[in-house]
């Protein structure tokens, strides 16, 4: 195992210039040893500006954008197109801005006018789509990600999970395969979210 590098930065603007750049030479890298990356992408405003830093470099051309896997770590359940949708945000930030192979950008589902009662269905299409995509190498029912982008937000939560949910308080000595968050356990959102997937 790796032992973890831990870089401060002092602006969020420059934290997200120095995550652009260092996403951009993994992604070569991953690429240059004759992999297809898989990228977990995340909303939020560094996540975003983070996107934005990644189309505004020209180093961007030195990724294979449409050989990069394109998974998102949590998404609110929203109509398609929606602006608070994270894929919606990462599509406009770099996303419509560079080739990708559509049939590579695993959004997660969107509200089509089902309302909540459509965010389970959406989890479990989720959850199926990732166990499509796992090899026996990545034992377990997700695929091995080459990156994970995770943001936190100002009262400490990440992937929508906020610190004394009950999804918090209920995964403490489980194995989950599967969170749908819903406006209960993610009170702090305003409308319900598509899955954490863990």
């Amino acid at each position: 195992m790796n032992t973890p590098e831990i870089a401060v930065h002092a602006q969020a603007n420059i934290l997200a210039s120095a995550a652009a750049a260092r996403l951009i030479t993994r992604l070569v890298d991953i690429q240059a040893a004759g992999s297809v990356p898989k990228l977990v992408l995340t909303g939020g405003g560094v996540g975003i500006a983070m996107l934005e830093q990644v189309r505004a470099t020209v180093a961007r051309d030195a990724v294979d954008w449409g050989e990069v896997e394109f998974y998102w770590g949590d998404e609110r359940f929203l109509p398609p197109g929606d602006p608070e949708r994270n894929d919606t945000q990462a599509r406009s930030a770099l996303l419509d801005h560079i080739r990708v192979d559509p049939a590579k950008v695993y959004a997660m589902g969107a509200d089509e006018g089902s309302g909540p009662p459509g965010a389970e269905p959406a989890a479990e299409e989720y959850a199926a789509l990732l166990a499509s995509k796992a090899s026996p190498e990545d034992h377990g029912p997700v695929p091995t990600f080459d990156v994970l982008l995770l943001g936190m937000g100002g009262e400490g939560h990440t992937a929508s999970v906020f610190p004394h949910s009950p999804a918090v308080a209920g995964a403490r000595g489980q194995r989950r395969t599967r969170w749908l968050l819903d406006r209960a356990a993610a009170a702090k959102l305003p409308r319900d979210l598509v899955p954490h997937i863990a």
